[in-house]
């Protein structure tokens, strides 16, 4: 990457010919820091390996944070680089060492904002096969993702400040339950979404 004269940049790509760029954006990823489970011969495999209690290879040992590749309730192995994860998986072995039950694994959520624009996601976008998009009318935009069954597995959404927050909150309900939203209802931004979760959980027992 060069920097030219006019502040734009120019950009070469193994070898082929440069092209030019306003901006140059760096997405390298991270690679969670396993040296010290290797040197203690813990299980490793994209992250130290824990079970659901949050124990290693050595049940005397736990493993918490961003470095864990945790058996998650509903999506099964994973490893989540967000803060939320990071205390919930605190406040599990927490109860672990005091011999309480665990309590439900929480469904994954990430947010950030970029200046006045806010974005949250909860599920795993990645375990979608299919989508709708949901555009209410204050500018908001929510895309659902569902798996090859049909339940509901993400919710990712953008939209100004904090006017995200509660269609998110909502769709995390949903995806903990293994909902089977209809993919019309998501759509259609004059279907709330409250009160979808009511119709659709309260028969199951589980908390709207």
């Amino acid at each position: 990457i060069d920097r030219l004269e006019d502040g734009s940049f120019s950009v070469r790509v193994r070898g082929d010919r440069p092209f030019i760029a306003d901006v140059v954006v760096a997405g390298v990823g991270a690679v969670p820091n396993v040296e010290l489970a290797v040197a203690a011969g813990l299980a490793v495999d994209n992250g130290i390996v824990v079970d659901r209690t949050l124990r290693t290879s050595d049940p005397h040992i736990f493993a918490i944070g961003d470095c864990a590749s945790f058996d998650h309730a509903r999506f099964g192995r994973i490893r989540l680089e967000a803060w939320r994860s990071a205390v919930d998986h605190a406040i599990a072995v927490s109860r672990v060492i005091c011999g309480l039950p665990l309590e439900s694994t929480p469904v994954p959520w990430f947010w950030s904002d970029q200046y006045d624009v806010g974005l949250q996601v909860s599920g795993l976008p990645d375990r979608a096969s299919s989508s709708v998009l949901r555009e209410r009318a204050d500018g908001a935009i929510v895309w659902f993702g569902f798996d090859d069954s049909g339940r509901l597995v993400s919710a990712a959404a953008v939209g100004t400040g904090t006017q995200v927050a509660r269609d998110i909150r909502v769709s995390e309900r949903l995806i903990a339950a293994g909902a089977c939203p209809d993919p019309a209802d998501l759509a259609d931004p004059d279907v709330e979404l409250r009160l979808l979760v009511k119709r659709m959980l309260a028969p199951t027992g589980v908390k709207p």
